[in-house]
Order: structure tokens, then C-alpha cells, then sequence
């Protein structure tokens, strides 16, 4: 379920956003320029996921603002996102990949053949063949 939820449309963007810290709803909406119920939906998705905080203002019992932030798990995901860059740049197997911290398989296909990366120790992943 993480996996399809991250490879939703418009989920990279808002997780992107907020990597700099809270961001109020409507700043998200205006940055990423999606349908109100579509940005509703995704971000309760995120954060049943835990992968987002939801921060509420209240003045009295009504919500005047709300905010969003990233979770631990939320940056680990910004760092799934990484990695896939890193291997879509990758034109050469067999190399260590640093800064990664969770552990999980990640395929790899060179000259029609797929490899297999798992992630080690300290944030290195290796390539087993």
C-alpha cells in the first residue's frame, strides 16, 4: 500500500513540499495546483500512512488553519525518491550508493538482466548478483 500511495500522482510534489518544514493547506494547494477534493484525499491518505503530521489553529472549537509537516517515515519516503533518481542516473552497475538509512530491495536491469541492490548496514547498498 505505501508503495502505490507514493506512486500516486501529485504525492512526490507535496511530500517535496514539505521538506522545509509545516506549510499551511492552502499554500500547499496554490504551490500544486490540483483539484481541492483530489488534495483532500491524498493528504489523509498520507497521513493514515504516517507519513505526514496535520497541525490544526483553532480559535475557540472551529479550525481556522491547517498545517502539514513530514514524519520520520515521511522523510525516509522523500528518500525512496532519491534513490530512484540515483539509479535512473546510473548508466554503470556495481556501484555504492551512500545516504540511505532503510532497508529495502530495489531492482536494477542492465543489458536486459535484472540485478538485485539490497540495502546494508549504515546506509550502503551493494549489489548482489
Amino acid at each position: 500500500m505505501l508503495l502505490e500511495l507514493l506512486a500516486k500522482n501529485h504525492v512526490k510534489e507535496i511530500l517535496y513540499q514539505l521538506v522545509d518544514g509545516k506549510i499551511e493547506y492552502s499554500s500547499l494547494k496554490k504551490e500544486i495546483k490540483i483539484d481541492n477534493s483530489y488534495l483532500k484525499s491524498i493528504l489523509n491518505e498520507l497521513e493514515s500512512c504516517n507519513l505526514i503530521l496535520k497541525h490544526e489553529k483553532r480559535k475557540y472549537l472551529i479550525i481556522t488553519k491547517s498545517y502539514y509537516s513530514l514524519t520520520e517515515k515521511g522523510v525516509h519516503s522523500i528518500r525512496l525518491y532519491e534513490l530512484e533518481k540515483s539509479l535512473i542516473r546510473k548508466k554503470e552497475g556495481r556501484k555504492i550508493i551512500k545516504e540511505f538509512d532503510i532497508d529495502i530491495p530495489v531492482y536494477y536491469f542492465e543489458d536486459g538482466e535484472m540485478k538485485s541492490f539490497q540495502m546494508i548496514g549504515f546506509g550502503e547498498v551493494e549489489v548482489i548478483e
